[in-house]
């Protein structure tokens, strides 16, 4: 009887099909979260924006918190995502249009911020100016993380699959993601009427929204997004991966 001892290229096949799932992961999650934690943060997040007397100093604490834990996580998300493109003999050459969005994102969480403690953002004062320059400082690093701008000398081995920083890093990422989808779009959509008795305005609202969930949500899962688009090779593949995104896309709408 023959040994059956893994070599290195069923090893390596095994771990590329896990982080496979990596992106629906991502998704699974964050639907959980917007049908059933969401509503509670939005409601605060609203009352902070349109009420001048409601101030949530502690959604503003989470928020840079988290703001500044996406600063360590997200090139570091980007180096292993580099690997294993490479890994698919790949190249990523998309996402400076997320990337943008991404920015616009990250413009308006630092809006909530000031909102949240209580400082009006009705006029630009100087301190404002410079934080608002170093977020888009902070995107830029983030955009030569993006497209692999990095030391030629440095080595991909330490960004080897599996390994357990990567899933602190994951964690982050999809806590950022959630809040990040909660004050900017779900806080700014609050109101909204879907005019569900008219069903061709409805079936308009609909669409609309679901374009706007995407500006809003794509962007948050950059890294994600970039490694899968380099596996997907199948009709089958693609499906999966449009249908996870999909179940994401009914658990943000239907809470309009």
């Amino acid at each position: 009887m023959k040994n059956k001892t893994p070599n290195k290229k069923s090893i390596k096949s095994v771990i590329n099909n896990i982080y496979k799932w990596e992106g629906l992961i991502f998704n699974l999650l964050c639907a959980l979260y917007f049908a059933f934690l969401a509503p509670f943060i939005a409601e605060i997040s609203i009352d902070t924006l349109h009420d001048k007397q409601a101030f949530s100093p502690w959604l503003g604490t989470a928020l840079i918190i988290i703001f500044f834990l996406e600063i360590y996580a997200f090139p570091k998300k980007m180096k292993y995502v580099h690997r294993a493109v490479l890994d698919h003999g790949k190249k990523i050459n998309r996402g400076i249009i997320l990337w943008i969005f991404h920015t616009v994102i990250s413009i308006s969480i630092t809006f909530m911020v000031f909102e949240s403690f209580g400082i009006g953002t009705e006029e630009v004062t100087a301190t404002m100016s410079i934080i608002l320059f170093l977020v888009i400082i902070k995107e830029l690093y983030f955009l030569f993380t993006v497209i692999g701008m990095h030391d030629e000398t440095e080595t991909f081995e330490k960004y080897k699959r599996p390994n357990r920083k990567e899933w602190v890093i994951d964690l982050i990422l999809i806590t950022y993601a959630c809040l990040a989808y909660t004050v900017t779009w779900q806080t700014i959509s609050s109101g909204t009427n879907m005019e569900k008795h008219n069903l061709p305005m409805y079936i308009i609202n609909i669409i609309i929204a679901s374009l706007m969930f995407l500006m809003f949500y794509m962007p948050l899962r950059i890294p994600y997004y970039l490694e899968e688009i380099t596996q997907l090779k199948t009709t089958k593949q693609i499906f999966k991966f449009m249908l996870s995104i999909f179940l994401v896309l009914v658990s943000a709408i239907t809470a309009l």
